[in-house]
């Protein structure tokens, strides 16, 4: 990985089409919100909708991160301005795919090693817990894999991670709420052999 000294160095342009998940995730949230014209038949999302730092913690990302992927999909033709609304345009397979955003979120936030952190650190308090369930924390979590536990808009990196461990019959869990903002994580079961 490159590491950027300068935080006011632009990316080079080949640098932000060669990162092709965070295009596909910008245009996914596009696609996502946008409305069917049913005159023209085209997609268009409103201009108001249209908020980067709204789009940067929904998807995770800063708002400048978002508005540099958006002038770039405008740069590829993949939007076009007009009066009032964004018109989403034909797609280039190569440049950009129809996987809706959420879909990409989770993909993107629990397919790396964050998620094998976070199931064996699991995996060894069950067992230390006589592998009866017990109760863990949003921030427990975070903490153990290196997140900020300053904010709650990244629980969501917790909870894809959770739902691809519960998907693959790792854990069975529950979340129940404590307060209104808080919530505790009940791990039920834990296993450390995939379903044949």
């Amino acid at each position: 990985m490159q590491i950027v000294k300068n935080s006011r160095q632009v990316p080079k342009k080949d640098d932000i089409v060669s990162n092709k998940d965070y295009c596909d995730l910008v245009y996914s949230w596009f696609q996502c919100v946008s409305e069917l014209d049913e005159e023209t038949k085209e997609r268009y999302v409103t201009t108001d909708k249209i908020n980067m730092s709204a789009i940067g913690r929904e998807l995770g990302m800063d708002r400048r991160t978002v508005g540099r992927y958006v002038k770039k999909l405008y740069e590829q033709d993949l939007l076009e301005e007009k009066p009032g609304k964004t018109i989403l345009k034909v797609l280039e397979k190569n440049a950009a795919t129809l996987v809706p955003y959420l879909t990409l979120r989770q993909i993107q936030n629990s397919l790396h090693r964050n998620s094998v952190s976070i199931f064996v650190y699991l995996l060894n308090r069950y067992i230390s817990n006589a592998e009866q369930p017990f109760f863990i924390t949003y921030n427990e979590l975070k903490k153990f894999i290196g997140i900020s536990v300053a904010t709650s808009s990244n629980n969501v990196v917790v909870s894809d991670i959770l739902k691809t461990l519960r998907a693959l019959q790792l854990i069975e869990y529950g979340v129940i709420q404590t307060e209104v903002a808080r919530c505790n994580i009940q791990i039920k079961k834990v296993t450390n052999v995939l379903p044949e």
